[in-house]
């Protein structure tokens, strides 16, 4: 189709030879001003009003002072999750003196040394498992 032509700056007209003239008011010059207006006053007739400044800065404050809140409850949540790990350690260690010390009562020092000793070897039945995990790994 034929470009516009400009006529000294009040219209734009398509010139063609079956078709009907489309005539747009433009103004003589377009500035940046002119086109940020048109967009404001399009903008202004379609959006809602914003909130005020200081509805915002109060909806930052409460969101700050929830997450704060939020942040101590989990550092709490932490604290107390460890403290029963490390009693969790402390009772595990116990047990194990405790079975420990009844090892030792009721089997003699070449016995335990025995033990030691099929317990180590890395063809016995007590490190089957471990031989899992090691080819699961690979």
């Amino acid at each position: 189709s034929p470009a516009p032509s400009v006529s000294s700056g009040d219209s734009i007209e398509s010139s063609g030879t079956s078709q009907q003239t489309n005539k747009q008011k433009v103004p003589a010059v377009v500035t940046t001003a002119s086109i940020q207006e048109a967009h404001t006053q399009n903008k202004k007739s379609a959006t809602k009003p914003t909130s005020t400044d200081d509805d915002i800065l109060l909806k930052k404050n409460r969101r700050r002072e929830r997450n704060r809140e939020h942040a101590k409850k989990c550092r709490s949540r932490k604290k107390n999750y460890l403290k029963s790990l490390e009693d969790e350690v402390v009772e595990l260690k116990k047990e194990n003196d405790k079975l420990l010390r009844m090892i030792m009562t009721k089997f003699s020092k070449e016995e335990i040394d025995n033990m030691k000793k099929h317990i180590a070897d890395p063809s016995s039945p007590a490190n089957y498992l471990q031989r899992l995990r090691d080819r699961s790994q690979v």
